[in-house]
């Protein structure tokens, strides 16, 4: 009985840490989701901003309106993601309290500016998932193997 549930509980160490590589790979493949969200969020803002119809606040929570860290009040809008770093945060957020106060020029350059961060950050952020993804995964698995064997 108490090799049982001596088994039982290295069974569900090993099963919790080997979760832990797998929650890190998770995690960043649903940050690159978000990033790949926001930019569709900018293509249609840029669309939106060229027909010319809505207002700032209307355009920004329509085209933002399928990201769920997005904040939109009256003076502007924020992305509370903690997982974003800070300088694209920055611009993103410099974005949403500037918008509607240019040109409509002015605004389509920034709106393209912030585009071509936002494929750089996705870019770095996928080769790092395709480079650290497996490896996550696969030492969750060794350290929780590892720990089990120790105890047993």
């Amino acid at each position: 009985m108490k090799l049982t549930v001596k088994l039982i509980g290295v069974f569900l160490l090993f099963l919790s840490v080997s979760f832990l590589g797998y929650l890190k790979a998770y995690s960043k493949r649903e940050y690159i989701k978000r990033l790949k969200a926001i930019k569709e969020a900018l293509i249609k803002t840029e669309n939106m901003l060229k027909t010319g119809v809505l207002s700032r606040k209307k355009i920004l929570t329509t085209a933002f309106n399928r990201i769920d860290s997005f904040i939109c009040y009256c003076d502007g809008a924020v992305i509370d993601d903690k997982a974003m770093n800070g300088e694209l945060k920055k611009t993103l957020e410099s974005f949403f309290y500037e918008f509607g106060r240019g040109n409509m020029t002015a605004e389509l350059t920034r709106i393209d500016g912030i585009k071509e961060a936002l494929s750089c950050e996705i870019s770095l952020k996928e080769s790092e998932y395709n480079k650290g993804a497996k490896l996550w995964r696969t030492s969750g698995v060794c350290a929780g193997l590892a720990i089990g064997i120790m105890l047993i």
